[in-house]
């Protein structure tokens, strides 16, 4: 095995038990603001929509703040440095969690939330680092070969943990009488995950190559002074600008579509929790398979104009979704929706990844991060809104955000390689 295989080993492992630390939350949050029986609230109602929407746009508020500085610190320090860093961020983010969750104290979730959002670096760095050890062969965005592998093949790995997590998440917080582990259990488990992951980094993680910023200088203002003008300088090249904009509809596309589905479920057809496990752990497996399929067979089809046709295809899907009468047809057209927002996934990200510098992969990987998180704190916000007066609306927002993208993606004719 090649010294770069097994470099990315680990770094697949924390993203591994990163992602399954992120989807715990998924089987968690939508029962928990509406249903009455976990005892967060008298009842349900369209407050709690609105709430459930709110705490879910407060993780990606944060980071939009967190995730350019973190990028920015990792190409100054190292991945493995920030790694320990954001690791030990996000465990203490899920140990308020758990606690929050004990004590049903809904302040403390809300500040959980924020502070686990602020360190959500850690995808981002695992990204920087596959990129580190898959350099672009001669600059060329479509010869996109090895780097759009190693990226589809996080995803898988990301996709498998999901489903992994899902499942086990529902038998530890899955309420009812005849169970008796406090939904805080799953967090309890994510917190203990971070330091598997911590004890992952410290003992066989190392960067796969130098990073002479440190020993250049030692002048951390520079890193911290320039956080913020990361985004600018995103905004201002143009040849990230396109794929940024492309990436934030398609993020505000999908990750709405993916928070509100389980409380679409239950608010429009009245699922059971068995139910919403079958689909989640569908949803996981379809995101790993297609991911597997793209890293062999479409790897070097990461290219703007096959990204556009993907995402007008999601919008297809999406639009089925919104349209649905009964569970079943929704969930189906969901599950083929996830099929194409794994594949507009890993095209995205080696797009952004191929058109930064090499010495750059963190700080613009962490500004693509931002306009993320920027789609993903108005998408859900803009969802519960909508979900006050129609919660089918929800998904015609997200097939209109999946064919803007698409629209912006038709506009890119070519990207140059950042040099």
């Amino acid at each position: 095995m090649s010294s770069r295989k097994k470099h990315l080993i680990p770094i697949r492992m924390v993203f591994f038990l990163d992602n399954f630390g992120l989807a715990a939350i998924y089987p968690i949050l939508a029962p928990l603001f509406l249903n009455a029986n976990w005892g967060f609230f008298a009842s349900s109602g369209p407050s709690q929509e609105l709430q459930l929407g709110l705490l879910i746009a407060i993780f990606p508020l944060f980071q939009f703040f967190g995730s350019p500085l973190i990028g920015r610190i990792s190409d100054y320090i190292g991945r493995r440095q920030t790694l320990l860093i954001t690791v030990s961020g996000t465990g203490l983010g899920y140990l308020m969690t758990a606690l929050a969750l004990s004590f049903k104290l809904l302040p403390l979730l809300f500040i959980s939330r924020a502070w686990t959002g602020f360190f959500a670096g850690n995808s981002t760095l695992c990204i920087a680092a596959t990129a580190d050890a898959s350099p672009s062969p001669h600059g060329e965005i479509h010869a996109s070969g090895e780097r759009g592998r190693n990226v589809s093949i996080l995803g898988a790995v990301g996709g498998l943990s999901f489903c992994m997590a899902i499942v086990l998440g529902q038998l530890l917080a899955a309420p009812g009488a005849h169970h008796q582990i406090h939904p805080s259990a799953a967090f309890w488990l994510t917190t203990l995950l971070s330091l598997v992951n911590l004890g992952v980094i410290w003992c066989w993680f190392q960067d796969n190559r130098s990073f002479p910023q440190v020993r250049e200088t030692k002048k951390w203002s520079a890193i911290f002074g320039h956080g913020l003008s990361n985004l600018v300088m995103g905004l201002r090249s143009k040849e990230l600008q396109g794929a940024y904009i492309v990436y934030f509809f398609f993020i505000m596309s999908w990750v709405t579509s993916i928070q509100f589905f389980a409380a679409y479920l239950i608010s429009n057809f009245a699922v059971t929790q068995s139910f919403l496990t079958f689909v989640f752990v569908g949803v996981g497996l379809l995101w790993f398979l297609s991911n597997s399929l793209f890293s062999r067979f479409y790897a070097a089809k990461a290219d703007a104009q096959t990204l556009k046709w993907t995402m007008l295809l999601l919008a297809l899907f999406l639009l089925g979704v919104g349209v649905a009468q009964n569970s079943f047809f929704a969930a189906a057209c969901f599950l083929a929706a996830v099929i194409l927002g794994a594949l507009g996934w890993a095209q995205s990200l080696t797009i952004v990844s191929l058109c930064a510098s090499e010495t750059m992969q963190g700080t613009m990987l962490g500004v693509n991060q931002s306009f993320g998180a920027i789609a993903s704190m108005v998408g859900p916000a803009l969802g519960g809104l909508l979900a006050l007066k129609n919660s089918h609306a929800i998904y015609l927002l997200t097939t209109s955000t999946a064919i803007l993208g698409a629209w912006m993606a038709s506009r890119i004719r070519h990207i140059d390689s950042g040099k």
